[in-house]
């Protein structure tokens, strides 16, 4: 499975982060810089 991920420039490093199969990605900016990021992965019933 090939998943999708994003990229964060910071000023020191890029951070990566893989997009969940089922979930979200919430960014929290300050003065227009990602200062965290929170995952949740959840999961899909058959």
């Amino acid at each position: 499975m090939n998943t999708d991920k994003v990229y964060i420039d910071k000023p020191t490093k890029t951070v990566e982060l893989t997009l969940p199969e089922y979930g979200e990605i919430i960014l929290i900016v300050k003065d227009g810089q990602v200062v965290r990021y929170e995952t949740k992965t959840t999961n899909k019933l058959e």
